[in-house]
């Protein structure tokens, strides 16, 4: 008997469709031809059995596994109703790739083989800011609706890179800022911390606990009721001393009022002790409520919290019903959240239960180690589907890849909003290259940085200073860079927020995040690592990104990523990137050209004249560009060598500098000192004044004499005078109160004390595990043992503590030591075994 046939409306209507129905056919066969047009001649070959045609299509979802075949018949039906709408998803419209890249997937699917597989494993692999969370979404909101029909019965596990961009990921623009406000007792001592170098006090910790509690607590709407509650509270408690009789007169108390209605936040700033506030616009009451990754969960999971978002950092020890549970169906966590036994077996009523699982910026990891996740517990294998921007290495690891869109086709496909990107790149040829990380270089950057480009100013398009904009450094550069832009170009109007994202500043990031996208707000600059922005942020509103720090890989993955974060933006002028160069010889200057085919038309070899702010994607706008200076007077042009590597980088002007040495991890401040000439008979304590005086140091000269005592040796001294100028440069820098001591003319006279001859030191004792590490290596490896630890010691040890975590006794540390280890001097790479193990080494949990 013949199917009835249904006309398309219908089939779009009912929301239950047949893939034998002519109108489903038609649409499949349509989806396939236009995904084929958007990746002409085969260059990206999804599968070994790929299917091409709907009759193909057709034919092979009737050998697939259940579960799939009802995926693709649920994905298909949405593709129908996109079409009806448009293409507008979520308030956004597909772009044409995003179209293909789901008809891809949808191919993929078809062409499963139950035989061979009995579970799925994807790659999406794209450039970061063209769609890869859209993408997974939409297979999201397809797998939903199935849970919701009973047709799926399994859960949906997404895993985000880490803690602190679960809620950038998870939630709305609306939601992320509602997560912002935040009144744990942390928040409470935040602004304690935020009012003492204003008041000398922290009046916060003269009021009663309960009151500051239930003031945060509050909803407040009005800005006015806020701070007079916050007036009447400090009043009622004896704190007079720091309200006056002025409403608003006190910049601190409408700061909190600001705070308590949603209209600022707190941040740790640049000298890691003190918090500056930001100042917020009011929530927009219009702003999406859904992220790309959630916006098709039914709205009866929301009701029925069957939906559980992990938006605390402190996720491992909370209560039961703070945590997934036997019926939550979609949880979005943290990778880390995920690293120890005793977390996975807190989540086991949820975890055995998933089916799917969705990675955001998976790395290099397989897709073993995600499904141990559920297989630890007791789970089956589920299906995997992990995106990354680039993934260089371990590709074989998934069953199937997608091939990247590369960033200049997706800015000139025909629908993209973004059609420009500008260049410029400094310095140019002839002018001096100093090492990246040196304060030379920075110095260098700072000439640069509000230079105006003639070219696109001329066309009345922004400036790359004028929006929010991003400055990547090398880490140690983060504080100095801060305080250096404060300094030339804080009367501006700019506000310059440094962000480390070490443990403590992830806690701050979705509050910086809420800064950059503010409409109103608009004059924020970041400065940060790159390590720090690379993957953390969502930035629409983006400006320019300038790249003022060396990448050293030869896979230009940081430039790759950096660009990445530009390509995020939304702007309607386009944006910029910006690229400083380094004398980091022989080293590869790797430029964003030895990255991206440009619509600039650059050489490939010697020198090519750059007009700064020149578009460097686009063909749209790189064409107006050249009309427009076709009736101009020729602008000016910087030249650039193509490439800086090898040979040819030695012989340019490269000069050398003054690098920030790390005082420890969180506090990377300069001090370059100066030695003057030992006198003779000079004492360490008087040789210390003079040193004190030439480097500028006389108001800390207590410490710099402190410092020199019991020095024997100059060596010992000089070593001794070095750490006390770079902890007298952080106190100078963070703005630290000078030290104004006088010296004891008894003690520059004193002769030098006899200094005892130091104890030799006591070797530290190896933990069982080190001496488990140690036997293994040495009965496996014998007179190469040596090498082996140096090389793969670390390794090895972060893989016993994972076997010893999951119950293993001495036996079996040791025997899987002895595989690993085989495994590892076989050169064939090693598949981890634990991701416990992995993530210790890789991806250490936060800590408060």
């Amino acid at each position: 008997m013949t199917p009835k046939a249904y006309s398309r409306a219908e089939v779009v209507s009912s929301g239950q469709i047949t893939l034998s129905d002519p109108s489903v056919l038609q649409h499949t066969e349509d989806a396939l031809r236009h995904r084929r047009e958007i990746f002409p001649k085969g260059a990206r070959m999804v599968a070994e059995h790929a299917v091409n045609t709907s009759a193909e299509l057709l034919a092979a979802s009737k050998t697939v596994p259940e579960d799939i075949h009802a995926l693709i018949t649920e994905l298909i039906a949405m593709t129908m109703e996109y079409a009806e709408q448009e293409y507008v998803v979520n308030g956004d419209k597909l772009w044409e790739f995003q179209r293909a890249l789901g008809t891809e997937f949808i191919q993929i699917l078809a062409s499963m083989q139950p035989r061979e597989q009995k579970y799925l494993s994807c790659l999406l692999e794209e450039t970061p800011g063209l769609g890869k969370t859209r993408i997974m979404g939409i297979i999201i909101a397809a797998l939903t609706r199935l849970q919701a029909k009973g047709l799926m019965t399994g859960n949906i596990l997404i895993l985000i890179k880490r803690r602190s961009l679960v809620s950038q990921q998870a939630l709305g623009k609306s939601a992320q800022r509602e997560a912002v406000d935040s009144t744990d007792e942390r928040s409470i001592r935040e602004v304690g911390v935020f009012l003492r170098p204003l008041l000398g006090d922290d009046p916060f910790s003269r009021l009663p606990k309960a009151s500051c509690r239930n003031l945060f607590r509050q909803q407040f709407v009005d800005l006015a009721a806020a701070e007079a509650t916050v007036r009447e509270l400090f009043e009622a408690n004896g704190l007079t001393e720091h309200v006056t009789s002025t409403p608003g007169g006190d910049g601190y108390l409408l700061s909190i009022a600001k705070m308590l209605v949603g209209q600022g936040t707190l941040i740790m700033g640049p000298n890691r002790k003190d918090m500056e506030f930001l100042e917020l616009s009011p929530v927009d009451p219009d702003a999406s409520s859904k992220s790309d990754f959630l916006f098709g969960v039914p709205e009866k999971f929301w009701e029925d919290n069957q939906v559980f978002i992990q938006t605390e950092l402190d996720f491992d020890n909370a209560a039961e019903e703070e945590r997934p549970g036997a019926d939550t169906r979609v949880a979005v966590l943290s990778v880390t959240s995920l690293a120890q036994d005793r977390s996975r077996q807190k989540l086991k009523k949820f975890l055995e239960k998933v089916e799917w699982i969705f990675v955001d910026e998976a790395g290099l990891r397989s897709d073993h180690e995600y499904q141990n996740i559920v297989t630890h517990v007791g789970g089956e294998p589920p299906h995997v589907l992990a995106a990354t921007a680039f993934r260089r290495h371990g590709r074989a690891n998934y069953q199937r890849h997608f091939s990247t869109v590369s960033p200049r086709q997706g800015v000139n496909s025909p629908d993209h909003p973004l059609k420009q990107q500008r260049l410029d790149v400094f310095p140019g040829e002839g002018e001096p290259l100093y090492p990246s990380g040196s304060i030379e270089a920075f110095e260098q950057f700072l000439v640069h940085y509000r230079m105006r480009r003639d070219l696109p100013g001329d066309q009345g398009k922004p400036q790359p200073w004028e929006g929010p904009h991003i400055i990547t450094v090398d880490k140690r550069l983060v504080a100095y860079a801060t305080m250096r832009l404060r300094e030339e170009f804080g009367a501006t109007g700019m506000r310059f927020i440094s962000y480390d994202a070490n443990a403590t500043d992830e806690r701050y990031s979705a509050r910086i995040q809420a800064r950059m996208n503010d409409p109103v707000h608009d004059q924020t600059c970041l400065i940060a690592s790159p390590q720090s922005v690379m993957d953390s942020f969502d930035w629409p509103r983006l400006r320019s990104t300038s790249i003022a720090v060396h990448d050293k890989d030869r896979s230009c993955e940081t430039l790759a990523r950096l660009g990445g974060r530009q390509l995020h933006t939304r702007q309607p002028d386009g944006g910029y990137l910006i690229q400083q160069r380094f004398a980091d010889a022989p080293s590869r200057n790797n430029t964003l050209w030895d990255l991206h085919e440009s619509d600039a038309q650059i050489s490939q070899k010697g020198v090519f004249p750059l007009t700064p702010g020149e578009v460097f994607f686009g063909q749209d706008a790189r064409e107006s560009d050249e009309a427009f200076m076709a009736d101009r007077p020729p602008y000016s042009t910087r030249p650039i060598a193509v490439h800086l590597s090898g040979k040819e980088h030695v012989k340019r002007n490269l000069q050398k500098g003054n690098f920030l040495p790390h005082l420890n991890k969180q506090s990377p401040f300069p001090a370059a000192c100066v030695f003057p000439p030992c006198n003779e008979g000079e004492t360490p304590e008087e040789y210390a004044v003079r040193f004190a005086a030439v480097n500028g140091l006389e108001n800390y000269l207590s410490d710099v004499q402190e410092s020199a005592e019991g020095c024997a040796t100059p060596d010992a001294l000089y070593a001794a005078l070095t750490r006390s100028a770079q902890r007298c440069a952080c106190r100078i820098l963070c703005g630290g109160d000078a030290q104004l001591a006088v010296p004891d003319p008894v003690v520059l006279t004193a002769p030098a004390p006899a200094v005892p001859k130091a104890p030799p030191k006591k070797e530290k004792p190896r933990s069982p595990v080190d001496d488990i590490v140690r036997h293994v290596v040495r009965k496996v490896c014998g007179g190469d043992a040596r090498r082996v630890l140096q090389n793969y010691g670390s390794f090895l040890r972060c893989d016993a503590h994972a076997e010893i975590e999951m119950g293993g006794d001495t036996k079996a540390v040791r025997s899987s030591l002895r595989l690993t280890l085989r495994t590892l001097l076989s050169g064939k790479g090693i598949d981890k075994r634990s991701l416990a193990a992995e993530l210790a080494s890789a991806n250490p949990p936060d800590t408060e």
